[in-house]
């Protein structure tokens, strides 16, 4: 069986890609969680390397360990309130790009059926990112 052991990507440290008043959206590289789990070693997550540089930032939705992709934080309790209502009421669109094997017959198309876990992976993903 093989045992996970968690080792955040270094570079990029911390892509940042807008910020202002109100929000800060970042690009998490593959690899990093985007908030810290129980064990002491999954310390550095998203959003403990950007409260090091702006310590208001708060969490507002997550990606999975294994999932890079842009991700908004709050820097102010009316802007986190804002944006996770926009989240709980599906108003944030959101966009997937898998990358595949093989051939495909067609150009373009859409999966309409839930994507598998990994299964050399030990645990889920959720279970990482708790």
């Amino acid at each position: 069986m093989h045992i996970f052991t968690y080792q955040p990507p270094s570079i990029p440290w911390l892509d940042i890609r807008y910020k202002d008043r109100d929000i800060i959206v970042m690009n998490k590289p593959s690899g990093l969680l985007s908030n810290p789990g129980r064990s002491p070693d999954t310390h550095d997550t998203a959003i403990t390397r950007l409260q090091q540089r702006y310590p208001e930032a708060i969490l507002i939705h997550r990606l999975d360990c294994d999932t890079s992709g842009i991700m908004i934080f709050a820097r102010t309790k009316k802007a986190e309130s804002h944006l996770k209502t926009q989240f709980q009421n599906r108003q944030a669109k959101k966009v997937y790009i898998a990358e595949v094997q093989g051939h495909l017959q067609a150009l373009e198309g859409k999966v309409n059926f839930a994507l598998g876990s990994n299964p050399d992976t030990p645990f889920s993903n959720a279970q990482r990112d708790r």
